[in-house]
């Protein structure tokens, strides 16, 4: 097939290429030797009845792959290490470090396209390696086809939330209470928040006197937004003023002598 393209005529193949080994191999060498702009999509290799495709980590023109292990069905460094992912981006997040630059992931995000499970454990490691090196984020957004809320998948677990769909998968990846901290505390009253979704502020009350209590807000990176003490024993119920907040959701954190607890709320 050929189409036009922005350097004019191009020829798009989609083409399998298959071979056959005769004699056992230590080494698998898969290089283009012609052809124009063509590059290698994947790698399927078919031992007996297990068959393995390998997806190229960079399938740009031109450019010459690492060489690896592979074990078990599984690519492994050539010293037979485990592949570390984001290997790219530590190189920079290093280069920064060194030269004091701060930075943070301001778009990424997995099209509702691409199958759940892929983009559960891809997310997973993305957010793993964030937290790993203390970066923050951005999705690319939040409600629609990149986003917790709305996505339009069909292969994900919902919930009802505010009259939105909530992606609970995505959002256990996004927003673990293990990561944050954040867990309801025995012996400790529920934070009651509203109106959730709010604009200028929300109105919480609480169901114990506790005393002097310490306040947090996190976002859903478990990075704090605000922070601040209120004592319940004059005042139960209090409003926070969250003009300044992007829209977005939200946890509210207390924590006092008897414990820990929490609530979520949303600000558009």
């Amino acid at each position: 097939m050929i189409v036009e393209s922005e350097w004019g005529f191009q020829n798009i193949s989609n083409k399998d290429f298959a071979c056959t080994l005769d004699v056992p191999a230590s080494s698998l060498r898969f290089e283009n030797t012609a052809g124009d702009w063509m590059t290698i999509n994947s790698i399927t290799i078919r031992q007996g009845d297990n068959e393995t495709t390998l997806v190229l980590s960079d399938n740009s023109w031109g450019s010459v792959q690492d060489t690896y292990l592979f074990q078990n069905g599984t690519l492994k460094t050539v010293d037979g290490e485990d592949l570390l992912p984001f290997e790219t981006y530590q190189a920079n997040i290093d280069v920064a470090a060194e030269n004091d630059i701060a930075f943070m992931v301001q778009e990424f995000g997995v099209y509702n396209e691409t199958p759940y499970d892929v983009t559960i454990g891809f997310l997973s490691d993305l957010m793993d390696f964030f937290r790993d090196n203390g970066i923050g984020w951005a999705m690319w957004n939040f409600d629609g086809p990149f986003g917790i809320l709305n996505s339009g998948r069909d292969d994900c677990p919902y919930e009802s939330f505010y009259g939105n769909q909530l992606d609970s998968g995505m959002l256990d990846i996004l927003a673990p209470e293990e990561v944050s901290g954040i867990q309801p505390a025995a012996g400790t009253g529920d934070l009651h928040i509203y109106p959730t979704p709010a604009s200028e502020r929300i109105h919480v009350s609480t169901d114990e006197n506790t005393g002097r209590s310490h306040f947090e807000i996190l976002d859903m990176t478990g990075r704090v937004m605000k922070s601040f003490y209120h004592d319940s024993r004059q005042q139960q119920s209090f409003d926070i003023d969250v003009s300044r907040l992007t829209a977005g959701a939200y946890i509210l954190s207390m924590r006092n002598r008897s414990g820990r607890n929490w609530g979520r709320f949303l600000v558009e």
